[in-house]
């Protein structure tokens, strides 16, 4: 593992990083959560894993955008189940994602 956090967002535009290593900072948009890694990848092919969980939201399935995924950073979209699959505004719904990531530094 070469890096791993669990991040909170409050739903109004920022996050709590609860925890993590090898965790720059965390950007949240009203599309993406995007996760600076403290020390960038050899290469943009480390394998991210993200799982989260929400209050009053029966499934969040969480995802990683490769095309947008560089040795810096990566991008992860949500997308919640629950009356159909829509888009999460993580600016807007206060939830917690996990990342872990293995790859070569």
């Amino acid at each position: 593992e070469k890096a791993w956090a669990n991040i909170t967002t409050d739903g109004a535009g920022s996050y709590t990083l609860n925890d993590g290593f090898n965790v720059a900072s965390c950007t949240i948009t009203s599309t993406y959560a995007e996760v600076t890694w403290a020390r960038a990848f050899a290469n943009a092919n480390y394998a991210p894993t993200v799982t989260c969980n929400g209050s009053g939201i029966d499934v969040i399935i969480a995802n990683i955008n490769f095309a947008s995924q560089t040795t810096a950073k990566t991008r992860i979209f949500f997308t919640q189940l629950w009356g159909g699959p829509s888009a999460i505004d993580p600016t807007v719904l206060g939830f917690t994602f996990a990342i872990r990531v293995g790859g070569r530094h």
